[in-house]
């Protein structure tokens, strides 16, 4: 077998699976993009942090020549430091920072980031209006992505109020009751403040001193 079909759900595994095999089978790679790639990507992105630029020129100018040998080209670079883009070619560029400014932001894991700040946050745009039902309810809470659990507080929230309508025995397209509606407003206002939210990317540890 020489090609591999997708849409099952074996495919992330085995898509997983090739990726770690091409730096396997090399002959020799760089301890630090062995490392990268294995633990650094999450289904097709990689988020990678090091600690000095040498290192990330390393990872950018390395990585994809190393994953070139299985077939896999890396494209959509985007860099909190606009210097190292010198290392990527524009085509291979993310658009977003293709004109480096202080509001550049991207995507990662559906989380907006951004760029210049190396800070992640979200721009939670809802459509609330109309008939509230237990099939709108779940449609809401179920697209907002957090795979990180950074705002799974306000989530679950959500989660607890399509939880109660379920209790109810509610059908599927069946209206609300009020007191539930009055909650769910209560929590959809909420989510307003969740967009002023910034969460640094990169988290620091200090050494403990006696």
């Amino acid at each position: 077998m020489t090609s591999h079909l997708f849409g099952g759900v074996w495919c992330a595994a085995s898509s997983a699976y090739a990726l770690r095999r091409t730096i396997t089978d090399l002959p020799s790679v760089i301890p630090l993009v062995k490392y990268a790639v294995e633990r650094s990507f999450y289904v097709d992105d990689c988020l990678s942090s090091v600690s000095s630029k040498s290192d990330a020129e390393i990872i950018i100018r390395e990585i994809p020549k190393a994953l070139k040998s299985g077939g896999f080209k890396l494209t959509k670079f985007v860099v909190n430091d606009f210097r190292l883009l010198a290392e990527v070619s524009v085509e291979c560029r993310a658009k977003e920072v293709l004109d480096f400014g202080t509001s550049s932001e991207s995507r990662a894991l559906g989380i907006k980031w951004m760029v210049s700040r190396d800070e992640f946050f979200f721009a939670l745009e809802k459509d609330f209006g109309g008939l509230l039902t237990r099939r709108r309810m779940l449609s809401i809470v179920s697209s907002i992505f957090d795979p990180l659990g950074l705002i799974s507080p306000v989530v679950l929230s959500g989660k607890l109020l399509f939880q109660e309508a379920t209790a109810r025995g509610l059908s599927w397209d069946e209206e609300i009751p009020p007191d539930i509606v009055r909650a769910w407003d209560t929590w959809a206002q909420s989510l307003s403040s969740v967009s002023r939210l910034r969460v640094p990317r990169c988290i620091n540890h200090f050494q403990m001193l006696a």
